[in-house]
């Protein structure tokens, strides 16, 4: 009996070991990014959006390279100039010159790239020039004239493929603008990221971008930030632990309240914590929830990209004394979420206990689908 279980399992084994030969794609890494180089056209965009929102450092990288995984979805980076054309110029009519100055003037936080340059660079495209008249005469010819459209139409333009249906935005502040978005493209589907605000504040803290916007007074003060570079000007200095925990409790507050103006079934909160511990329930969960067609094998080796000693590293950067402070801060609102409030030294326990979870998990799988040893194969690795 167990010869005929060995022998299904080398076979199945074999199977996945081969389809997934098949697929490899080139990877590209250009700044803190690692694109696939697809060229990729989306048909029936404005049907087929969805966004991955949060309160910034709470694992939307990780989500969105496991939703790489099934074959028919293109997730991207940032963007950032949906939400301003969606609040700022609503349903304005825009001609084509507005709209791409609109797009050409999002700024990353040090303000040395623009968004659309990141995406073009994305799609193989160098000649912005000649892209641009291109993605013109397009709309001239289509009679594209909407603001919505016309996004839809950039991705094609952009992305040239007919490999993929379904793309996936993975810009964190549009939580606050969910409403807005909708309203541009009614079918999207936004997966509310949150993670625990002790190791989101931590990790804040040592990010450039975020220390600008506790520092701008973002959201309350500061909006549509990477609009016009308004980052560029802050001062680059970093924030305290007090400062990244208030910010994230106000994110994750508004993003909460933004999501009860949208309809029902179009919103789903999920914690980072549960994607790692039991990633194949999360990633199910997830799928029936964006209604992805089913896919051979695209779960389980979305399954093994988190790291089991994720949980260790956090551990490792927030002393005893930073915790007790994180957790004073946060409390209720961390117990709100099912998070660990006791002490310092149970806390630690808690975690192993976590990571446990995880390896009994990896064990399971890791004999049907093993995980590539070294760093030969980087689209296995948590970015």
């Amino acid at each position: 009996m167990f010869k005929l279980i060995e022998k299904k399992l080398i076979h199945d084994y074999q199977a996945i070991k081969q389809h997934f030969t098949e697929q490899k794609i080139k990877q590209t890494k250009f700044g803190n990014y690692h694109t696939k180089q697809i060229f990729t056209k989306l048909q029936g965009m404005i049907n087929n959006i969805h966004f991955i929102v949060g309160s910034g450092r709470c694992g939307t990288n990780l989500l969105n390279n496991m939703l790489r995984c099934h074959p028919d979805i293109l997730p991207i980076t940032e963007t950032h100039f949906i939400s301003t054309l969606a609040t700022k110029i609503n349903n304005q009519k825009l001609s084509f010159e507005a709209f791409w100055n609109i797009l050409d003037q999002h700024y990353t936080s040090k303000g040395d790239k623009k968004w659309i340059d990141i995406h073009l660079e994305a799609g193989n495209i160098f000649n912005k020039k000649a892209f641009k008249q291109h993605f013109q005469n397009t709309c001239k010819q289509q009679q594209i004239n909407t603001n919505p459209q016309r996004i839809s139409t950039f991705f094609q333009q952009c992305y040239k493929s007919t490999k993929h249906s379904t793309i996936i935005d993975k810009t964190p502040q549009y939580g606050l603008h969910m409403s807005a978005i909708a309203k541009f493209f009614p079918q999207a589907k936004f997966i509310h990221l949150i993670r625990d605000g002790r190791f989101v504040a931590t990790s804040m803290t040592k990010h450039l971008g975020i220390c600008k916007l506790i520092h701008g007074g973002h959201p309350e003060k500061l909006q549509h930030f990477s609009y016009q570079g308004q980052l560029t000007h802050l001062p680059a200095k970093s924030a305290t632990l007090k400062e990244s925990i208030q910010y994230w409790k106000t994110m994750v507050k508004a993003t909460q309240k933004e999501s009860k103006q949208l309809a029902e079934g179009y919103y789903l909160e999920i914690r980072y914590e549960d994607l790692i511990i039991t990633p194949k329930k999360i990633i199910q969960q997830i799928s029936d929830f964006l209604s992805l067609p089913q896919k051979s094998f695209w779960q389980w080796r979305a399954s093994l990209l988190p790291r089991p000693d994720a949980f260790n590293k956090e551990i490792r950067r927030l002393s005893a004394q930073e915790y007790e402070q994180l957790t004073h801060l946060s409390k209720n609102m961390l117990e709100e979420f099912g998070y660990f409030t006791q002490s310092h030294i149970k806390f630690q326990q808690h975690i192993k206990n976590l990571k446990l979870e995880n390896q009994k998990f990896r064990k399971t799988w890791n004999f049907i689908f093993p995980r590539p040893q070294g760093k030969t194969n980087k689209t296995f690795r948590n970015n």
